[in-house]
């Protein structure tokens, strides 16, 4: 069973120290994805093109390079954000996801709703970049899958018969929206913001074989309202992890 916060208890602080980043402010104020492996920390934000590796210091992580998707992607849509919302290390690889979500088109007219969306393929990401043996990314070996069309995560996703009927809807109105990603030997996990479907399937999905253990620890990072990571002045931004009482 997932524990309440009213049942946990803080055993200390993360600080993730920024200093030196390019547009910092979008970085530390957008953060939406950290994955930890190799000795080193990576995050990614939902505003921008960039992905940052962070090492291991005094109280946390601080920034050692920040980089360019599209140095390593350089097929990915241009003119928009990739809204990466999602990272993790896997079996000396980066994996990176963006929200691949659709938005509505502001309306001309106040008061009125624009029936037409935006398409955004710029956020379709859901790829791979190797790792050296020094940890750095190596350009040249990210692998994603097509942004649009055949083989895309979007056109795989149409074969679903519980997501299908929601894959043409913006995000905000119970449209598909991913917001985690985790690696397993043989298996991919997407968490999905949305859509929210009905409770019964959810159960179900719960009680599957992929089921992932609970454990009686976790960190809780995001900059959404109501999280528990604060931005601080000076660079920097603190997570809080609690554990089971």
């Amino acid at each position: 069973m997932t524990p309440s916060l009213a049942q946990l208890q803080l055993t200390r602080e993360i600080t993730f120290d920024y200093a030196g980043a390019r547009d910092i402010d979008n970085v530390i104020g957008n953060i939406s994805g950290i994955g930890i492996g190799g000795g080193s920390a990576w995050t990614v934000s939902d505003e921008g093109r960039t992905f940052e590796r962070l090492a291991v210091a005094d109280g946390g992580f601080a920034l050692v390079e920040q980089y360019d998707l599209d140095d390593f992607f350089p097929g990915l849509p241009e003119g928009h954000e990739a809204d990466l919302e999602s990272v993790d290390v896997f079996d000396g690889r980066l994996w990176l996801c963006g929200s691949h979500c659709r938005v509505r088109r502001e309306a001309e007219e106040p008061g009125t709703l624009d029936p037409n969306f935006k398409r955004r393929p710029s956020r379709h990401l859901l790829g791979s970049i190797a790792l050296g043996g020094s940890g750095k990314p190596k350009k040249g070996t990210g692998l994603a899958l097509p942004y649009t069309g055949a083989g895309s995560l979007r056109r795989r996703l149409r074969e679903n018969p519980y997501l299908s009927s929601f894959l043409d809807l913006p995000s905000k109105e119970n449209g598909l929206d991913i917001e985690g990603l985790t690696l397993l030997p043989n298996r991919l996990l997407l968490g999905l913001r949305g859509p929210v479907t009905a409770t019964q399937w959810s159960s179900r999905c719960r009680a599957g074989p992929h089921r992932l253990p609970m454990t009686s620890r976790t960190c809780i990072c995001s900059t959404s309202a109501g999280s528990v990571c604060a931005t601080l002045p000076d660079a920097t931004t603190t997570c809080w992890c609690w554990q089971a009482r």
